[in-house]
């Protein structure tokens, strides 16, 4: 289920909630319901016809998942950089994903971890 969607010529962001079963009950106490960003080119139509590559967003240590998808004084975010080299044919369309892996410990999570979960997974 969606819970934002915002449609413009460059593309569509569509916020998503995700449940992680495997984030549930973790040792930090993390929320295992994550909002998760995607990202969709002018070009996709949800018909199903076309195929597109999918490339994740990992931001840094301590950035979240939609962070990137925000407002960016004088520059691009990554939707509006995308949707300009797609549109000079520099790139092609393809499906951005950013998902939120901030931790309760300030940062992110991107692997396996026995001491604090399986984030890797999640």
């Amino acid at each position: 289920m969606a819970l934002k969607r915002y449609k413009g010529p460059g593309g569509t962001l569509i916020v998503l909630e995700h449940t992680s079963k495997i984030l549930k009950d973790n040792r930090l106490g993390d929320p295992h319901v994550r909002k998760l960003g995607v990202w969709l080119p002018p070009q996709y139509n949800g018909a199903g016809r076309c195929r597109f590559p999918v490339l994740y967003d990992f931001v840094g240590f301590t950035g979240s998942g939609l962070s990137h998808t925000n407002w960016k004084p004088f520059g691009d975010n990554v939707p509006e950089r995308a949707a300009r080299l797609i549109r000079a044919q520099k790139m092609g369309p393809a499906i951005f994903v950013f998902p939120d892996c901030f931790t309760a410990l300030g940062g992110n999570q991107y692997v396996n971890s026995p001491a604090i979960g399986n984030y890797g997974d999640g």
